[in-house]
């Protein structure tokens, strides 16, 4: 089986590597002509550990990471909401810089198998082959294959092919300031994990390996704001330079902040066509309150490798692939957007009962609130129970 892989993120070289441990023909394609380590903190919770274990990637990747082993929800002045501990669960919870996984993704893959600067501009399907055109830095080109992934992320093109009448994307009603730096290591050791929540403005704090703090400020403002590099300190600094530390040192320190108006769309079942099928942020794009936009994607490639060996045709391996993700993902984008709105409330009242409400609801649900997402296991869950 050839399989064309459309993006080169975390879904699409996870699900190269997918390929490559069963053994299936494949090839990717990445618009940029080249691997820039952009990017700031991402999660990877034990449903995606898992995943990259089953691949044998997991040791390089926790060597890079820091491990998250206990969170805090705090006030603006540091005074603690409620605090859980994530030690006892089991498997590490890990924070890392995007740039140092999509490394540890791309480096151990065959060079030859992935072509930088091919932005794809056309989808053709027949009954025996599907066919992508390409517009690269020096040619025109095409290629076939049995099958044509698209991991192209949130403004997918492949997913304008496979679903005509789409919904559109939905604004979050937030956006992000995300950035990381190198705090003073004779205060480093006292940083705790966790997020600072204010009145439509919250800052979340997390550790993301070699001696970094990664760092992102959620702020309740219309979309498509255009602030310069200076503009966007002083208004971080407004905001949150009088929170408790680190606040002030992390944005004052970091080289390159990033500003990313959040986005997500309504769920769908059906993501595929033909010869045709989405993963990651192309299919089911989410906003990021539950960690787990990327996990999502690392699951994907792996149980859509599972069925397309499973099955002998594409459709029953696709309709199978649909139905496994469909209960999930939708559980995911409804839930984390749902906490998005809790934590970025702007009413006085609101935010003051939700600050009341979380020590009561930490109590009675805690981890078990998350353990759900965490205890999936894409390698092991059942293809059968999944019958098309």
């Amino acid at each position: 089986m050839r399989i064309i892989i459309i993006g080169g993120g975390i879904g699409g070289l996870t699900l190269a590597h997918a390929c490559e441990k069963e053994g299936l023909d494949w090839h990717l394609y990445e618009r940029a002509p080249a691997f820039r380590e952009i990017g700031a903190a991402i999660s990877v919770f034990p449903n995606a550990l898992r995943v990259l274990t089953h691949l044998g990637l997991a040791e390089a990747i926790i060597a890079k990471a820091g491990r998250l082993n206990a969170g805090y929800f705090r006030k603006p002045n540091g005074t603690i909401i409620v605090g859980q501990d994530f030690s006892r669960y089991g498997l590490p919870i890990l924070c890392m810089h995007r740039a140092d996984l999509l490394a540890a993704l791309y480096n151990t893959l065959p060079q030859n198998r992935i072509s930088l600067g091919h932005e794809i501009t056309g989808i053709t399907e027949s009954d025996s082959a599907v066919t992508a055109s390409f517009d690269s830095p020096t040619l025109k080109a095409q290629a076939s294959a049995d099958v044509l992934v698209g991991a192209d992320g949130i403004h997918s093109i492949v997913r304008k092919h496979v679903i005509q009448s789409d919904s559109p994307l939905r604004y979050s009603g937030y956006t992000a300031w995300r950035g990381f730096t190198q705090l003073d290591p004779k205060k480093a050791d006292e940083l705790v994990a966790g997020e600072t929540v204010g009145r439509g403005v919250r800052m979340g704090v997390v550790p993301i390996g070699e001696g970094r703090t990664g760092w992102w400020i959620a702020v309740s403002e219309a979309a498509g704001n255009v602030y310069n590099p200076q503009e966007t300190r002083e208004r971080l600094l407004r905001l949150c330079g009088d929170w408790h530390w680190p606040a002030r040192e992390l944005i004052e320190n970091t080289h390159e902040i990033i500003k990313t108006d959040l986005y997500d769309r309504a769920p769908t079942r059906q993501i595929s066509s033909n010869r045709v099928i989405l993963i990651g942020d192309a299919a089911h794009p989410t906003t990021p309150n539950l960690g787990q936009g990327g996990c999502l994607a690392i699951e994907d490639a792996l149980l859509l490798v599972r069925c397309l060996k499973h099955d002998n045709t594409l459709k029953k391996a696709f309709t199978r692939y649909e139905n496994m993700r469909w209960p999930r993902v939708k559980s995911v984008v409804e839930e984390s957007r749902q906490l998005g709105s809790v934590f970025q409330m702007q009413n006085p009242i609101g935010s003051a009962l939700r600050d009341a409400l979380l020590p009561i609801l930490a109590r009675f649900f805690g981890v078990k609130s998350f353990v759900k997402y965490w205890d999936y296991d894409a390698g092991k869950v059942e293809l059968q129970s999944h019958e098309t």
